[in-house]
């Protein structure tokens, strides 16, 4: 059985929030991810900051910080003065100051965050893989908005120098060794690690993209990297994104990916799969097909490739119903036969008027007016 109550608490709470006077949302955000990062092959661990300018759609700044076990579980604080009123700890947790600026910045972190100084409208949410949230409190954009906004990136040229992220070590006493610079290609000298933690990044510049763009992020994967990329839909449950995200060597472009990795007979494919896996995963199978079902005019599809040069190409579609339907197995007409012969036996007993009978009939079974008119041309 699909959900339908979610919907209505969805809008509740939209509208809660837009009665207690939600600024316009700031287009021009950097988004701030903290999150911890782990490279066995040279036993490196240690925490990530990622810096990612939503609305040119590129990365700004990726440091990787060395902490020593010891100082991970210490929680102790670290000399990062890069971005003005967040103080970071080893543990991945951040302090942030009334300088935070909401209308320029957001923050995404696997830690926790604690407000320090008054903020102007902050809304704090934990997504679904417990990530702490800050960001203001504006309403979303919606799927067209983006469409349009996100249409001037799907051109992007050739990739330029190679962008370079800095690796740094943190002494006892929470300071920074000189950084050493590393391209996209080289994060780590061992080629899976490289791979894995390249994924890791186009991911994260899809999630600080959608979450910025007033969207809630629902669990999509299921055994590491199988599933769906990603899946966003608005607080309203008005719209929702489906999305793949990719931060390879390779020349492929963002519709290209599209193309194949979002076609509506792959989203099928996964939707199947993630209900074969159950939980939390089949609930969301089961919002999509809500939406595919409820309003699938407002469904999007968005390829988000990340080049070698720190910049990003995006795609986007509206999702095809049509195509879709194509993908669904055949209607068993032998079984959707036998409900005629039912109705027609269960009519002769009612006296009742026909449009009635039919009424009862239809209730009775979970029929549509669709389904009505299959089995009319069946028995024609």
């Amino acid at each position: 059985m699909m959900k339908m109550q979610h919907r209505t608490y969805g809008a509740i709470f939209f509208l809660l929030l837009v009665a207690f006077g939600i600024p316009q949302r700031c287009l021009s955000i950097l988004a701030i991810d903290v999150d911890e990062f782990s490279f066995p092959s040279t036993a490196k661990r240690g925490i990530r900051v990622i810096q990612f300018d939503t609305d040119t759609q590129k990365f700004k700044q990726i440091d990787y910080l060395t902490v020593l076990a010891t100082d991970r579980a210490s929680n102790s604080p670290l000399s990062y003065e890069d971005i003005p009123g967040l103080t970071l700890y080893t543990s991945g947790n951040v302090e942030v100051k009334s300088t935070f600026d909401l209308t320029k910045f957001m923050l995404r972190t696997k830690g926790e965050i604690t407000l320090s100084g008054n903020l102007t409208k902050p809304f704090q949410w934990k997504a679904i893989d417990s990530h702490s949230v800050l960001q203001s409190a504006s309403p979303a954009l919606s799927g067209e908005a983006i469409l349009k906004k996100l249409k001037t990136f799907a051109k992007q040229a050739a990739a330029g120098g190679d962008f370079t992220v800095s690796l740094s070590s943190i002494n006892p006493k929470g300071d920074l060794s000189e950084p050493v610079a590393q391209t996209f290609k080289s994060i780590s000298p061992q080629q899976k690690e490289n791979s894995d933690e390249r994924g890791r990044i186009g991911e994260v510049s899809t999630i600080l993209t959608m979450f910025d763009f007033g969207y809630l992020a629902l669990a999509s994967k299921y055994e590491a990297n199988h599933g769906n990329d990603g899946l966003f839909k608005t607080r309203d449950n008005g719209v929702l994104f489906l999305t793949e995200s990719k931060c390879r060597t390779e020349k492929k472009s963002a519709s290209k990916y599209l193309e194949e990795d979002l076609s509506e007979k792959e989203i099928y494919r996964k939707l199947q799969k993630m209900h074969e896996k159950g939980g939390i995963i089949a609930e969301s199978a089961e919002d999509v097909e809500l939406f595919i079902q409820d309003s699938p005019e407002a469904i999007f599809k968005f390829a988000h490739r990340v080049k070698d040069d720190g910049k990003c190409q995006c795609e986007i579609q509206e999702f095809s119903l049509e195509e879709y339907n194509k993908c669904l197995p055949p209607v068993d007409l032998t079984y959707e036969s036998g409900k005629v012969e039912l109705m027609q036996e269960t009519c002769e007993k009612l006296e009742v008027s026909s449009p009635e009978k039919l009424r009862i009939f239809m209730k009775a079974n979970n029929l549509t007016v669709d389904d009505i008119q299959i089995l009319l041309k069946e028995i024609r």
